[in-house]
């Protein structure tokens, strides 16, 4: 065949290469653009509506700034513009955007009380689904005021906005937008509706608030308190153990503080107690504002010592909450130690009659107690000792989570009576003379013949290593096993889920 077959001349119209993608296009992701790289899709341009067919367009994880809906094509349903920087939505005021069905501009910059009016039923007629998830929105009633306006909304994310935290939501969103059939990625069921219902009439007549409840309820692992009737008479030592935690300091206060069911007044703690330098320095400084300490009563030593401690935090800066939660807290266990000994009597001391030296030891027994308890004692300034610290993650209170209830694991402690045995037995050993060492060699070798066996055949698998049954210090005194420090710790934040629940709450 020649090529004169191919020279027959075809009419058809002229056709750019452009107008004939953009018709066959018709959805088109840039998702982290290039290759995970990100950062390229800055601006969405008028040429956007060269895809006259485009139907769903995908830009998240960019850096888009704003929102230019005069460039959206005309058909477009599916807009996602998640972690973007768009900080403004006064470009589709001034320019209706398409009928979109579906919007996420999750993890934005958005949250300003100007950006609510944007999401009206005008300009928004067939909005089905919208995505605010992890923005800055801070106003409850204003937004929800505003999204009850749209006819079409079935499903809504809020999840990660400040105005999650307050015990109003989701209960008086849900009974507002009675449209809703899923919030935050849950359904609502019939029986949420039901139990829901009243919370809209509240509107205006509770604070949006934040109330965070923490308790400490139990800690355990400290080691025992080893009595010595060598020990003299005299100083009296006392030992306390308290939980402290860092909280915020600004615009918050403490409702209550309950123990084991009594009420107690509010002391304040020092309010701008930098405690932690080595551990949340920097996380202090990026929030911005001091942290306040807070401590449970201080309790003497017991193998479980039961603090039952609650005090509840109302937060009016819900931005600064959030921050909070995201960066979490450090959580510490302190023992204080005091001396105490007695005051000088003024009474003189005389040298002791044959009557004293006859007395019996039930009678000088008696006779000491009923001192000590006359006795006025001098007590000698505490002495503070960390025991533990540790970082408490909160980052779910503001992913949807209620309630975090966790078991700090703050590791072993050694008391001071275990070290020195430690020490003791080493300096022990290391001390005795080589006679002694080998004639105690000589007395484990010929006791047990069995030993001997498990030895020669411990020496066949490695050469070079020491037995640790005939060599080193006797750890017979050192407790092996030792238990961690747990400290039984929760944080919650208040909700309401019914109008009950809001009554009781007032009780």
């Amino acid at each position: 065949m020649g090529l004169g077959a191919f020279s027959v001349p075809i009419l058809m119209a002229h056709q750019t290469l452009t107008s004939a993608i953009a018709k066959l296009v018709h959805s088109l992701c840039l998702e982290n653009y290039p290759c995970g790289q990100g950062g390229w899709v800055t601006i969405i341009d008028k040429r956007m509506l060269l895809f006259d067919s485009l139907e769903e367009l995908v830009l998240s994880a960019n850096n888009i700034t704003e929102l230019p809906s005069e460039n959206l094509p005309k058909k477009l349903r599916v807009l996602e513009l998640y972690g973007n920087q768009i900080s403004c939505l006064k470009s589709v005021n001034t320019h209706p955007p398409p009928p979109l069905q579906h919007l996420g501009l999750g993890h934005n910059c958005l949250g300003s009380p100007e950006d609510i009016q944007y999401f009206t039923a005008n300009l928004w007629p067939k909005l089905v689904s919208l995505d605010l998830s992890w923005s800055g929105f801070t106003e409850l009633y204003a937004l929800v005021e505003t999204l009850s306006t749209l006819p079409c909304l079935r499903s809504l994310i809020l999840e990660g906005n400040p105005l999650t935290l307050t015990p109003l939501y989701p209960g008086f969103a849900l009974d507002s937008l009675f449209r809703l059939l899923y919030l935050d990625g849950t359904q609502v069921t019939p029986e949420t509706r039901h139990r829901v219902n009243g919370l809209a009439q509240l509107k205006g007549k509770v604070c949006t608030d934040a109330d965070v409840i923490v308790s400490v309820k139990k800690i355990r692992g400290i080691p025992a308190l080893l009595l010595n009737d060598g020990i003299p008479e005299f100083p009296l030592i006392s030992h306390s153990y308290s939980v402290s935690y860092e909280f915020l300091d600004r615009l918050q206060y403490q409702k209550n503080i309950k123990m084991e069911g009594h009420t107690l007044a509010n002391i304040p703690q020092n309010p701008k107690l930098d405690l932690f330098k080595t551990s949340g320095e920097d996380q202090n400084q990026d929030l911005g504002i001091p942290l306040v300490m807070n401590s449970t009563p201080k309790q003497g030593w017991a193998e479980v010592i039961e603090f039952n401690y609650s005090s509840t935090h109302r937060i009016s800066n819900l931005v600064t909450l959030k921050n909070f939660f995201l960066r979490g807290l450090w959580l510490t266990v302190e023992e204080e130690k005091i001396l105490s000994w007695p005051a000088p009597s003024a009474e003189g001391t005389g040298a002791k009659t044959s009557t004293d030296k006859k007395r019996t030891e039930g009678q000088k027994l008696k006779d000491k107690k009923k001192r000590e308890s006359i006795l006025n004692l001098i007590q000698e300034a505490p002495v503070k000792r960390t025991l533990g610290v540790i970082h408490v993650e909160l980052k779910d209170l503001v992913g949807g989570k209620d309630k975090i209830q966790v078991e700090c694991d703050l590791g072993v402690l050694f008391s001071e009576q275990t070290i020195k045995t430690a020490v003791t037995a080493e300096k022990e050993y290391t001390n005795k003379p080589k006679e002694d060492m080998k004639e105690d060699k000589k007395e484990k070798s010929s006791g047990d013949t069995s030993g001997q066996r498990n030895r020669a055949s411990s020496k066949e698998k490695g050469k070079g290593q020491k037995d640790s049954a005939t060599e080193g210090p006797d750890h017979e005194n050192i407790p092996s096993k030792m238990e961690h420090l747990i400290v039984e710790f929760s944080i919650e934040l208040e909700k309401w889920s019914s109008v009950d629940q809001y009554l009781k709450s007032k009780k």
